[in-house]
């Protein structure tokens, strides 16, 4: 008899501990606030790539995870873990936001540029 009652005592006492720690854990997860990227502006030429990523997360604890996303695809693209790729000349922005948070937003500046093209140097007509 003794033993039932010591038993569902602890059942009980386990069930409550089980109900009012999981949403404490939960919440445990912070939500981000604010993003900060790598850059806030990045000169590429037609055809380069580069590589963009968080650099910080307020608060501290919150997911760094975000979604990528060009203004203007045509000029320059960005894979779905950050790599930016330049396509024509022209400015665009691409911008990170959340995935625990779609309001939290940061963008970067890319300016996509011709490449300028390689000048032949010649030493023939050098007197020394």
């Amino acid at each position: 008899m003794k033993t039932k009652k010591l038993t569902l005592l602890l059942c009980t006492l386990c069930f409550f501990l089980a109900v009012f720690t999981l949403p404490a854990a939960a919440k445990s997860k912070s939500i981000p606030k604010k993003l900060f990227l790598s850059r806030k502006e990045i000169l590429l030429y037609v055809g380069e790539s580069k590589n963009l990523w968080v650099e910080k997360v307020r608060p501290a604890k919150a997911s760094p995870k975000v979604t990528w996303k060009s203004k203007k695809p045509k000029i320059a693209s960005v894979s779905g873990n950050g790599k930016a790729t330049a396509k024509k000349p022209g400015k665009t922005m691409i911008t990170a936001v959340s995935r625990q948070n779609p309001s939290v937003k940061s963008a970067i500046r890319i300016i996509v540029k011709k490449r300028p093209k390689k000048q032949k140097v010649s030493l023939q007509n050098i007197k020394i």
